[in-house]
């Protein structure tokens, strides 16, 4: 079973508690990368037309700053929550 490991993050922070033997922990990276880039081809070829798939668009509310610290702290949630 993967765990629905579906987040490096995840993987990781798994690996860390010793929940995830490390032994398996690049082969899951590995597939998470591939997954998402398949998922990305996969996107352009259902969509070919659309420009900005999956894209951000500049926003002067948030600096970069403030978005790294808010991705931190999502992610931080997210652990605490699988971690229970």
């Amino acid at each position: 079973m993967s765990g629905a490991h579906l987040n490096p993050a995840v993987t990781l922070a798994f690996a860390v508690a010793r929940r995830f033997s490390w032994r398996w922990v690049l082969p899951y990276l590995a597939a998470q990368v591939v997954g998402a880039v398949a998922a990305s081809f996969t996107l352009r070829w259902l969509f070919p037309t659309a420009n900005m798939l999956g894209g951000t668009l500049p926003s002067p509310a948030i600096t970069v700053a403030s978005a790294f610290w808010l991705k931190f702290l999502l992610t931080l949630l997210l652990m605490m929550v699988l971690m229970q």
